[in-house]
């Protein structure tokens, strides 16, 4: 049993009673006017208290004060505190407890801080934070005791009412403002695409650039306009208008939107979705926005592909040296341990793992080059146990000069020998991924030395520009100049001086022809920077070094190629906007360009400038360019090299002579709308935090949550402040009391949009359907009712068509007679009645496509016979080729055992009788029988019939007159 003194520790061991303790408790006096402090005392179990005069638990976890209330009336109890009064003076003289030295108390805070982090899982460098948390909570001890906050509470506290509040801040601060977004998106561990908006403003409050997350939503059909369609929700806060106030007019809440007017600029990835001309994202921005500037897309992420399109003309060597290295140590953490033991051995210091290349991250095998570099020789020793005996004495020599030179003594190196044998028992000897280790590091060690060289020594060229345009300060005044500089200096690394653009000019840097062999440099000449060139150039004189140095050089030369072909092509030199934005450069305020480049910003921004304070604006301008008093400015903008806070912000609070007015009120209105401009892609750094908060075994975290806590995250930084320090303002008090009923509204909003959505698609699907089963069935129609010269006659119409065409020509004849005249029927004309025969199984035979022989007693009524309505079994002459005749297409001529005459059945009615028609049908139903039965089954599904329709034209017959043929 432990005596608790903490309210709040005792009141986390009372968690799940309904009456908690409370120290107020010991101010209560009985009836007799006795404080409970006298006797009474928490102890370290739920719900219940100890009385120190009767040595007696009472339980008050069910009634709370009453209970203790009850006990002071007991008999006992009294009798206990009478006898208590008579033998001791002190009221605690029955339980002497030591105090605690502030050193214990100390050292007790340390241990539950350790113990916090280990139970939670966090990392140990949240330890000076987390105790500076408890302090600032401290400091209101009263309020502290009355906080509660479960899972739930803490979730809707955060989506709707800390972040909520920061947001509603950041719509006041940029309603009035000229602002620059940077979009870009990114799959999470849930498989979702993570769509992030950030925010880039000038505030004048502080006087500096400020970047922020604007807002964050979840596209998985991440289209242009789905993309563009969830940016304008972003912008805009008003709650979305459902049916029944659609019809109502209403005006919009302007305070929760902003205005795509106020967009300068908008920095995207070069890819087709965000930057297409067609219907990319920016594409459609600048159909709500015609004056949002062109700065072009991600130049960092160019200068990065270069980089790598430099990498790849070497057949991706080290990138695959460097992958087996890492995965085959990662395999087996029994050799990561002995490789660890071999450095140790070897006196090699620093970092001993090796990186995983990864290409999505901007030039990393620059650090994973500059690694492998560093523990090349511990390398060679550990896999030196991995030769064979025939390799091990070819490469002795190599293995005892790393020895000498890392100081090695006899005992380490006896050490190393058991390391060997140890390292083949955890590790697989042959395989592929091993042999092209040893083959590397062994067999191909100049090369890969000169690589890695290499790789240090050009890669830099390139790092320095990302590095830079990764920082969060504006830097848009120096991105024209070093875009221009970056690729001159690259160039020059293989061109010839006297090929070279003198002066500057992006245009004839962009002419210049890389690829001409005549201006470029010899290959002993060509650059391979400061750490390859002895080695270079001794393995280039070198005549048994030729079978690999002679294919380097020609990659080499190609990766110079690609990569500044590659650099002339993507990167903006010749982008006007860039160029006029470099006139916010302090050190080009007296050049001559610098005023025709601010007045031609204002002109491409009408939204900031109007054309009525042009005149104002160039007057300015003029001032500014030959203001020798802005001088004393410059020392501490070079120091800092913050443009916006040591130069352009004390140039905007600049006033005029005995005035209060401001001297440059329309340029600083222009520079703060300029400066906001993205440079570099730094909506790429708040992804990081997602993988961080949406983990593998976390992923139902929902994109409201991540957009709570990014937003806050953002907020804070951009403030500079900390959860300990930050300034809780009134609407954030009230944002957070109205949070739970606002988080219901939205959990219901939110189930029914999603309700909505899928009804939406359901219907759209099915309207869909809808149309395309009419067209389909407009489309059917029309093929067999709307006159054709290009199609084939069909069943119906060809029987017309060799009726109308019988006058001429006679029926046929079969073989040699078919071309004969041949004797119309006196009832050909008739309406023309459908056959069992022709209804059977719908299949035509030989038989029933050759001619019959019309007679006088066809159209007599007759009873059927069983021959007559039963189907007909297709001959084997049905389908031996016919002779074509000389009136007829090849394809129609009957042969002569086809075509032979067959006599119809007496018994047969006079509706199953062949006419002239029937028979011309039946022809042609057996070079197209498919035509037969789709239009039969079309009209049966229509409900038509045949004669209710116009028929088609035969390509070489002339159709009837339809009027004609009904009345017929």
């Amino acid at each position: 049993m432990r005596f608790i003194t903490s309210e709040i520790e005792a009141r986390s061991i009372d968690k799940g009673k309904t009456n908690k303790w409370l120290n107020k408790w010991f101010e209560k006096e009985d009836k007799l006017n006795r404080r409970y402090e006298v006797w009474l005392r928490k102890i370290d179990e739920a719900g219940v208290a100890y009385c120190i005069l009767c040595d007696k638990k009472v339980v008050y976890g069910a009634n709370g004060g009453r209970a203790l209330e009850k006990h002071t009336t007991d008999p006992n109890h009294d009798k206990a505190f009478r006898s208590q009064k008579h033998t001791s003076t002190l009221p605690t003289a029955s339980q002497v407890v030591a105090p605690i030295s502030s050193a214990d108390r100390a050292t007790d805070i340390k241990i539950k801080t350790c113990a916090f982090l280990a139970e939670h899982c966090l990392p140990l460098s949240l330890a000076p934070d987390l105790l500076q948390f408890a302090k600032t909570l401290a400091a209101d001890p009263a309020a502290l005791s009355t906080v509660t906050m479960c899972r739930k509470t803490a979730t809707y506290t955060l989506t709707h009412g800390v972040s909520e509040a920061l947001k509603a801040e950041l719509f006041d601060t940029l309603k009035d403002k000229h602002f620059s977004l940077n979009i870009d998106e990114a799959t999470n561990h849930a498989d979702n695409k993570v769509v992030n908006v950030v925010v880039r403003y000038f505030c004048e409050k502080s006087g500096e650039v400020k970047t922020q997350l604007l807002g964050s939503f979840v596209e998985n059909y991440a289209t242009a306009q789905n993309i563009f369609a969830g940016v304008g929700e972003v912008l805009d806060r008003s709650e979305p208008e459902d049916d029944a106030s659609k019809s109502k007019p209403k005006e919009k809440d302007t305070s929760k939107t902003l205005p795509w007017e106020n967009v300068v600029s908008c920095l995207m990835d070069n890819c087709n979705v965000m930057r297409g001309k067609k219907g990319g994202v920016e594409t459609l921005i600048r159909k709500e926005n015609k004056h949002l500037l062109d700065v072009h897309g991600d130049t960092v992420h160019i200068v990065s592909n270069a980089a790598k399109d430099f990498c790849k003309k070497f057949d991706s060597y080290l990138e695959t040296l460097a992958g087996d290295l890492f995965y085959d140590f990662k395999l087996s953490p029994k050799a990561k341990e002995l490789f660890k033991e071999t450095c140790a051995l070897l006196n090699v210091d620093g970092a001993t793992s090796l990186l995983r290349p990864v290409e999505s991250r901007f030039l990393q095998m620059l650090a994973v080059s500059e690694r492998i570099l560093s523990l090349l020789d511990p390398l060679l020793v550990f896999y030196y146990g991995f030769l064979s005996s025939s390799e091990q004495k070819a490469y002795k020599e190599i293995f005892d000069e790393v020895l000498t030179r890392k100081g090695t003594s006899a005992a380490n190196s006896a050490r190393l020998t058991e390391i060997h044998r140890e390292a083949k028992g955890c590790h697989s000897s042959k395989s592929d991924r091993k042999d092209r280790i040893l083959l590397s590091i062994f067999h191909n060690r100049r090369k890969t030395r000169l690589l890695l060289d290499v790789y240090r020594g050009i890669l830099p060229k390139f790092q320095n520009f990302v590095k830079m345009y990764q920082h969060e300060r504006p830097l848009v005044h120096k991105l024209h100049v070093d875009l221009y500089r970056i690729t001159r200096d690259f160039m020059s690394l293989f061109i010839k001086p006297d090929d070279m653009p003198e002066s500057f000019s992006p245009s004839s840097l962009r002419k210049v022809d890389c690829k001409d062999k005549e201006k470029q440099v010899a290959d002993k000449r060509l650059p391979v920077g400061p750490y390859a060139y002895k080695s270079f150039s001794k393995y280039r004189k070198d005549p048994k070094q030729a079978h690999w140095i002679v294919p380097f050089q020609h990659a080499l030369r190609a990766g110079f190629e690609g990569a500044c072909c590659f650099l002339q092509v993507k990167l903006p030199l010749e982008n006007p906007t860039l160029a006029n934005l470099a006139a916010l450069d302090p050190e080009l305020r007296s050049e001559e360009s610098t005023v025709s480049g601010l007045i031609q910003l204002a002109a491409s921004l009408p939204n900031v400038i109007t054309s009525e304070q042009s005149g104002l604006f160039s007057d300015e301008c003029r001032h500014y360019c030959s203001n020798d008093d802005l001088l004393g400015y410059l020392p501490d903008y070079l120091a800092s090299g913050r443009v916006d806070l040591d130069w352009w912000h004390k140039v905007s609070l600049l006033k005029k002579d005995y005035t209060v007015k401001r001297m440059y009120p329309l340029l600083s209105r222009l520079v703060f709308a300029c400066l906001s401009v993205f440079t570099g892609p730094f909506v790429e750094g708040t992804f990081n935090i997602m993988d961080d908060i949406i983990e593998k075994d976390r992923s139902a975290l929902t994109s409201e949550n991540y957009e709570a806590i990014a937003l806050t995250k953002y907020a804070l930084r951009s403030q500079k402040k900390t959860s300990s320090t930050m300034e809780v303002s009134h609407q954030m008090r009230v944002a957070v009391t109205s949070a739970h009923h606002s988080y219901t509204q939205f959990l219901t909003e939110k189930k029914l949009l999603l309700e909505k959505r899928k009804q939406k698609r359901i219907d759209a699907a099915y309207e869909k359907l809808q149309k395309g089963k009419q067209k389909t069935a407009a489309s059917s129609r029309s093929t067999h009712c709307v006159p054709s010269t290009s199609r084939k006659p069909n069943s119906l119409h060809s029987a017309s068509a060799h009726n109308h065409s019988a006058k001429k020509s006679g029926p046929r004849k079969p073989s040699g007679q078919a071309s004969a005249p041949r004797k119309p029927s006196a009832q050909a004309s008739a309406p023309r009645q459908p056959s069992a025969q022709a209804s059977a199984s719908q299949q035509p035979s030989a038989q029933a496509s050759a001619p019959q022989k019309p007679s006088a007693q066809a159209s007599a009524p007759q009873k059927p016979s069983a021959q007559a309505s039963a189907p007909r079994k297709p001959s084997a002459q049905a389908s031996a080729p016919r002779k074509p005749s000389s009136q007829a297409p090849a394809s129609q001529q009957p042969s002569a055992q086809a075509s032979a005459p067959r006599k119809p059945s007496s018994q047969a009615p006079a509706s199953q009788q062949p006419s002239a028609q029937s028979s011309t049908k039946k022809s042609v139903s057996t070079h197209k029988p498919s035509l037969t039965r789709q239009t039969g089954t079309l009209f049966g599904w229509l409900g038509l019939k045949e004669t209710d329709t116009c028929l088609a034209v035969s390509p070489d017959v002339s159709a009837p007159n339809p009027k004609r043929f009904r009345k017929e």
